[in-house]
């Protein structure tokens, strides 16, 4: 998937890298968001022309994109089929996107900003939510993510986005857990501690449920297993933070 979050990359660039993946039989989708340097459809489909001369390309088309993009209906109908490599219906949510980038997109998009990942009306509606990071470019830290799905709070403001769409740290949880279970088909043995199920947890300093929501940020992870191995143990000897 080609990406570019800030400067426009030559297209010649591009073409070459384009023809390395295409020697091994991979080709590139390329993703276009409104708030990176390939903003638009139109410019999505300049890169997807260039490369389609030398290699396979095709541009991937992300809901969460479209809905906050300058783009129309009109638009997204004129893209050729086979011009489209594949198409994303709004991947686990990822609050750490709103961190980042919620003054950007107030200052784009104005008042839609505001219910940007409506997670309250979703749930609602009788949805299940699954919190997911983006990573590696977005943070991973569902403490810091919890905080911020339940608080509204966006990086460089002290105004948060609309409290209308907040949830609760039990849901903020169950996004975490149960609901990123059943986003990956894995409900069946992931997402709680039950008999027969893999023994997937971590041991936190307190209970989340329990503590001032500002708090979550700085609750200590003690230890993690992951399938029943052990894979994290915090030093008991260092100093806390």
């Amino acid at each position: 998937v080609l990406t570019v979050f800030t400067d426009k990359v030559p297209t010649a660039r591009i073409q070459r890298c384009a023809k390395l993946f295409d020697d091994v039989g991979a080709g590139i989708a390329v993703e276009y968001t409104p708030l990176g340097a390939i903003p638009r459809i139109s410019d999505g489909m300049e890169y997807v022309r260039a490369v389609s001369q030398t290699a396979r390309a095709g541009l991937m088309l992300d809901s969460w994109h479209f809905c906050f993009s300058d783009d129309t209906w009109e638009d997204l109908a004129a893209v050729p089929p086979d011009d489209i490599a594949y198409v994303q219906f709004t991947d686990a949510l990822q609050p750490e996107i709103l961190w980042k980038n919620g003054v950007g997109l107030r200052e784009k998009i104005g008042d839609r900003a505001e219910t940007a990942n409506p997670v309250r009306s979703w749930l609602d509606a009788g949805a299940t939510v699954a919190f997911g990071s983006d990573g590696p470019y977005f943070a991973f830290d569902p403490r810091h993510l919890m905080w911020q799905a339940i608080t509204r709070r966006v990086a460089g403001s002290d105004t948060p986005l609309a409290a209308s769409e907040a949830v609760t740290v039990h849901e903020a949880l169950a996004a975490y857990t149960t609901g990123a279970a059943h986003a990956s088909l894995a409900e069946a043995d992931r997402g709680m501690i039950r008999a027969g199920m893999y023994a997937d947890w971590a041991l936190w300093s307190e209970d989340p449920r329990a503590v001032p929501v500002d708090a979550l940020r700085t609750l200590r992870v003690h230890r993690t297993d992951v399938g029943g191995r052990t894979v994290f143990e915090h030093d008991a000897t260092e100093p806390s933070a």
